[in-house]
Order: C-alpha cells, then structure tokens, then sequence
C-alpha cells in the first residue's frame, strides 16, 4: 500500500485469506469483516478500526487511536493465539472473543497519553493465558471473564496519572496473578471468589479496602492491606498506587460486579 493512502472495505465476510499484510503512513485503515489467519496493519498518524477473525493480530498505529473486535480461532502454526495492538497518543478500545482458540490468548495493549478500554472473553483451553495493558497519563478500564478457561490467568494494568478499574472472572481451580500499578490516581479491583490466594494492596497518602468473605488479613493499615483469601496460594494479586486510593472486592460468580 502507497503511503498516505486511505485502506478500507467492507462487504468481505464470505472472503477467507490466509494473510492480510498492509503498511501506510497518514492513512487509516478499516476494514470489516475479515477473515485471516494472520492480520497485520500498521500505519502512522491514523486510526484503525475494523472487525476481525484469526488465529494472529498485529495492529500497530502511532498518534492514531485503534478501535477494534477480535474473535481469536486456533492459528494454523499450532501456536497460542496472539494479539498486540500498540499506539501513542491516542485510545485503544477492543472487545475480544477467544472461545474458539483452544489454546488460550496472549495479548498485549500498548499506549502512551491516553485511555485503554478492554473486554475479552477467554474460552475453554490446553495452557495459560496472558493480558497485559499498559499506557500512561491516562486511564484503564478492564473486563475479561476467564470463568470457563480452565487454565490459568495472568494479567498486568499499569499506567501513571490515571485510574484503573479491573474486573475479572476469575478461572475455576487454576491459578490467577495478577498487579494493578498506577500512581496519583485510584484504583479498583473486582475479582470473583474462585481466587483463593494471597492479596496485597498498597499506597502513599491514601487509603486501601478489602472487602469479600474468608479474608485473612496479615497487616491491617490505612496504607496497606496484606493477606489471602482461604488460603495462601495458588493465585495472588497485587495492586500498587500513589496518591490515590487501591481497592480490592471479591463477589460471587453469579453477581455482576458493578453490583457487588
């Protein structure tokens, strides 16, 4: 593709292809939807959006937001489904569906000086699966339901001067770590009661809470909260903040956790 060209289709749902490549500059590309085992875009100074299936995304921008659905299937080298999507200065938003990869989901959510907003929905698989988003001056929202998974969880929300609210559906039996870090700015966890492992929470010039049921609480302090829930391990979740509150709630599975 020529530089400071424009890509976009639609209409391309009985369409199949094995790869879709395209590289610009000061051209958005979108395209919906697309079937492809391997998607990889990249552009400059422009926005992506599009709907996409495939077993590999790659989607890279800089000063242009990315806006995106992914329904991740198994890829055909065999390898774990994954998914990096990285811009500066501008928003991320992605809603993603890996109920069709049965080996789990790797993705990572790169930005600088704006918002992330994430939603992924992991289905049954045969190892671990791995989130990480990260940006800074700017906040993160946080959504995935790992409930039916099988496998463990890890996941990263880090950011700077901006708040994070994480939600997550824990995996049942399996393992689940994870760090929320941000500084001069709150934070709030919401994870589900299948985690039963150890807590931390941790701040300056704030305070910190932890509220859910079969808490054993290690050291008590406005501060700082440190203990496990039923018991110490497998999981364990930390969550870090400066000049901003940190706090920490498990409800029941069955519960929607704006509700909890």
């Amino acid at each position: 593709m020529a530089p400071s060209t424009s890509f976009s289709g639609d209409n391309l749902a009985t369409l199949t292809f094995r790869s879709i490549k395209s590289t610009l500059s000061n051209g958005s590309i979108s395209l919906e939807p697309i079937h492809s085992d391997i998607v990889k875009l990249q552009t400059s100074n422009a926005n992506i959006s599009g709907v996409f299936e495939a077993g590999h995304v790659d989607l890279s921008s800089s000063n242009g937001s990315i806006s995106v659905e992914l329904n991740m299937k198994d890829a055909i080298d065999g390898e774990q489904s994954k998914v990096l999507t990285q811009t500066s200065n501008a928003s991320i938003d992605m809603h993603v569906t890996a109920t069709e990869t049965s080996h789990g989901l790797w993705m990572k959510i790169l930005t600088r000086n704006d918002r992330i907003s994430v939603g992924a929905l992991i289905g049954k698989a045969d190892r671990a699966s791995s989130i990480n988003a990260s940006t800074s001056n700017a906040k993160i929202n946080f959504n995935v339901d790992a409930s039916q998974t099988g496998q463990a969880l890890e996941i990263v929300n880090k950011t700077t001067n901006g708040g994070i609210v994480s939600s997550v559906m824990a995996p049942k039996d399996r393992p689940l770590k994870g760090i929320a870090e941000s500084s001069n700015a709150s934070i709030s966890v919401n994870l589900t009661e299948e985690f039963e492992g150890k807590f931390r929470l941790e701040t300056s010039n704030a305070s910190t809470i932890v509220e859910g049921t079969h808490l054993v609480l290690e050291h008590d302090k406005t501060y700082l909260k440190n203990g496990y829930r039923i018991k110490k391990g497998p999981s364990e979740f930390t969550a870090l903040s400066s000049n901003g509150s940190a706090a920490l709630r498990f409800y029941p599975a069955g519960l929607s956790s704006a509700s909890a």
